[in-house]
């Protein structure tokens, strides 16, 4: 199977759990946890599967999730799955039951569990994760090469989930889009989580592979730097460049039609997305115009200016950002691109004093939720560093939008989230991605639930 980056989680995957996931439909598909029994909107009593082992032989228990919730909230890069939840007050009702609690009702605090994996309290202080992983998953690490490959066997002991089809399973790292064809071509592997965009149509004519296109959930943004050091502090400067993102061209030419145009600064994919929320503002119901562009550039005075747009270097974000640095010559400004690694290039989003004024990246999030992700991201990463009033309100109706249970309440105050993120830009959403999955013709997978399970594929 060959991986980009976004194949972590398939490896993770592979030899370990969480108590749920969320599924296309936006629904609970049940892993470790077999059903949630509200007590409360703060209160969610959890009963656990029963019979599943650790890889090591250990019973998995309602101590190995404590223990797990404690792990996350101890770690500042993990902590944010967590949500308001009061992981102290977790009470342990027997073996296979607890309940949990949170400050506050929301939205998408059960859901974003699903980003919490668990861990064998009995071994924790004795396991080396590096080099012998233990979970619940199907697979046992036999084999991994740093930056490569890593490879697994199937649990001799069994899995909870029934019979294991597919008795190996070998992950390669391929960052190159030549290599990743040069693969297929030669038949050396039976899945790739992402077919390059401008190689599906080749793919799709290979004899011996099926492709299939699944949403992916994620939005590709153009996002602003507004601190005092860029001219994107401005907001006329934003809108202008909003207006000269020409969606339909970047598509046709970086992704090969693997996207639709955004409507919203939120994809139309998000489980909680409705009709009402698309075209709320100018930047987006007037879309590409160049006349719109160059009155919004004059207002900011920006012509002249010289600024940095830096990616991912992955080739769309190249092609994209291109395509941008382009169009802003013909509003005055000089566009120097700046590729990265994402490792390097998310380092750097952090720092927003770094020197960047533009990042083309995406969004998404675990929850499926597009308030949550206008939410989360403005309450956990903010890379632009929007503040001020503004700032502090929008932040406390997000908080409001997720934490009310009324659905007809919550599309009214998500409706008035999208408007004012609109009206602010802190980032720009390009189009709404869709992912190509290449799989050998012999294989049966079913990508729309539970595609990072290899374990619920087999051989025809």
């Amino acid at each position: 199977m060959a991986v980009d980056g976004l194949g972590f989680f398939m490896v993770l995957e592979s030899y370990c759990e969480t108590l749920w996931s969320i599924d296309q439909n936006g629904d609970f598909a049940w892993r470790l946890a077999t059903s949630i029994e509200p007590v409360s909107d703060t209160q969610y009593r959890i009963h656990l599967r029963e019979g599943v082992k650790f890889n090591n032989g250990n019973d998995f228990t309602a101590e190995d999730v404590v223990h797990s919730l404690n792990v996350y909230k101890n770690d500042p890069m993990r902590m944010m799955y967590l949500s308001s939840m009061q992981v102290d007050k977790t009470q342990i009702i027997d073996e296979h039951t607890l309940e949990i609690f949170f400050e506050s009702y929301n939205k998408g605090s059960l859901p974003m569990l699903q980003g919490v994996y668990i861990m064998d309290a009995e071994s924790a202080d004795t396991t080396d994760w590096n080099k012998a992983p233990n979970g619940t998953g199907p697979y046992v690490l036999t084999e991994y090469t740093i930056n490569n490959s890593v490879k697994f066997t199937a649990r001799e002991d069994g899995w909870w989930g029934g019979e294991i089809g597919i008795k190996n399973v070998e992950f390669y790292i391929i960052e190159e889009d030549a290599q990743v064809i040069t693969s297929l071509e030669q038949g050396t592997v039976d899945v790739v989580n992402e077919v390059p965009a401008a190689d599906v149509e080749y793919v799709s004519s290979l004899e011996n592979y099926n492709v299939e296109k699944i949403d992916a959930k994620t939005q590709i943004i153009a996002q602003f730097n507004q601190t005092d050091a860029s001219i994107f502090k401005d907001k006329n400067a934003r809108y202008a460049v909003a207006h000269l993102i020409d969606k339909e061209a970047m598509i046709d030419l970086a992704l090969e039609d693997l996207a639709t145009p955004a409507v919203a600064p939120v994809s139309v994919q998000s489980s909680d997305w409705y009709d009402g929320l698309a075209n709320l503002h100018s930047t987006y119901s007037e879309g590409f115009n160049i006349d719109l562009a160059k009155q919004y550039a004059e207002k900011a005075g920006i012509a002249g200016s010289k600024i940095t747009i830096i990616t991912n270097g992955i080739q769309y974000y190249v092609t994209m950002a291109e395509m941008l640095q382009n169009k802003l010559k013909e509003i005055g400004v000089d566009a120097e691109i700046k590729n990265y690694d994402t490792a390097a290039m998310y380092e750097i989003m952090y720092d927003a004093s770094s020197g960047w004024d533009i990042i083309l990246t995406n969004t998404g999030g675990p929850t499926g939720l597009g308030a949550d992700i206008m939410s989360g991201y403005m309450g956990f990463a903010n890379y632009g560093q929007w503040s001020g009033q503004e700032y502090d309100e929008f932040v406390a109706l997000g908080l409001k939008t997720l934490g009310t249970s009324d659905e007809a309440e919550y599309n009214k105050l998500y409706k008035q989230m999208v408007e004012d993120f609109s009206e602010v830009c802190t980032w720009y959403g390009i189009c709404d991605q869709t992912a190509a999955v290449a799989y050998a013709k012999d294989l049966n997978i079913t990508l729309t639930s539970s595609y990072l399970h290899p374990a619920e594929w087999s051989f025809k």
